[in-house]
């Protein structure tokens, strides 16, 4: 079932002497977005609150939310505790993989409407990433986790989320990106929850 407790500040499930200090949140409530739909890869994003207020630690820091559309960064990073292959079992320590940013007609050439794609990847909302020459990629598990960039021009939040894991075909083929929920579009939404 849906997640109830919400982990942060974990390296690794195995250990508990990394001196990360995790923290656990009760989930207090779940906002998809009103026009996303199980049976549709499209506004594929959520909000979750938590029970409480979060306390910062070096290994729990916000990330920025992206206050433009365009980003020259030509790649971008993913997190996430997803499987370390196709097939192959989760991870048990946060994995972190740099991945080219590719162009939309490129990714659009790779993502045939389907069932949950009937009109095509939206060059508004989606956005690919993924490893032009090696099997870097986010895989099964990673749905719901950051792509973001370095944020050199602010010391509160090192990062800015500019997409969201949604999905892929398979995982870990060169040249094969997966899609992400790409956050700008969804920031006014995002602002009218949050603040």
């Amino acid at each position: 079932g849906p997640a109830t407790i919400i982990r942060l500040g974990e390296l690794s499930l195995s250990s508990s002497t990394d001196e990360a200090f995790p923290e656990d949140y009760d989930v207090a409530e779940r906002i998809a977005h009103p026009e996303y739909k199980q049976t549709s890869h499209y506004n594929d994003i959520a909000l979750i609150k938590l029970n409480r207020k979060v306390i910062f630690t070096p290994y729990i820091r916000p990330i920025c939310l992206p206050v433009q559309e365009i980003f020259s960064q030509k790649r971008a990073i993913a997190t996430g505790w997803g499987a370390i292959g196709f097939g192959l079992e989760q991870s048990s320590a946060l994995l972190k993989v740099t991945l080219d940013r590719f162009g939309f007609d490129e990714c659009k050439a790779l993502f045939e409407p389907t069932r949950k794609l009937r009109t095509g990847l939206n060059s508004t909302t989606q956005m690919c990433a993924g490893s032009r020459n090696s099997t870097k990629d986010t895989c099964q598990g990673d749905s719901g986790g950051p792509l973001q960039v370095y944020n050199d021009a602010n010391v509160y939040c090192t990062y800015t989320i500019i997409g969201i894991t949604s999905f892929g075909q398979n995982c870990g083929l060169a040249g094969v990106p997966a899609v992400y929920t790409t956050v700008y579009p969804y920031l006014s939404w995002i602002e009218n929850l949050i603040f």
